[in-house]
């Protein structure tokens, strides 16, 4: 059965935010989602960091040969879900977000499910100047 949500990772090599970005999905309260992580930098740093993680709702996809904005392509194309999430390496999901949009779809039967984006940099966040910030724009 495939997921109900494909959430597509892209990086350009900024591996701290990209582990940050992965585990706020990987902590969601709703667990029916895929990642897909996406690298245009060396593959043997980013392969090994993903493997750390070790969990098999990634997947990992390096395109270090090609031009990194088709990272967003290489996302779609390898989507599973119901739903796409199209998410960045420097956001930060609540941990309810996607059991909020699955509530909505749900309800609703929609198609499309947008909202405000949320950013949080917590205590960790490898941009020292950037640590503990709510930004919502």
């Amino acid at each position: 059965m495939n997921p109900f949500f494909s959430i597509s990772v892209p990086t350009l090599g900024k591996l701290d935010q990209w582990k940050l970005a992965i585990q706020s999905v990987l902590d969601q309260t709703c667990k029916d989602f895929e990642v897909i992580a996406i690298d245009s930098g060396p593959e043997e740093k980013s392969r090994p960091l993903i493997e750390q993680l070790g969990d098999p709702r990634i997947r990992y996809i390096n395109t270090s040969d090609k031009d990194p904005r088709l990272n967003w392509d290489a996302g779609f194309r390898n989507a599973r879900g119901t739903y796409m999430v199209w998410f960045e390496d420097d956001n930060y999901m609540l941990p309810w977000q996607l059991a909020t949009l699955a509530d909505v779809i749900q309800k609703t039967g929609a198609d499309l499910v947008t909202g405000s984006h949320v950013h949080w940099r917590g205590l960790a966040h490898p941009i020292v100047h950037a640590r503990n910030q709510l930004i919502i724009p």
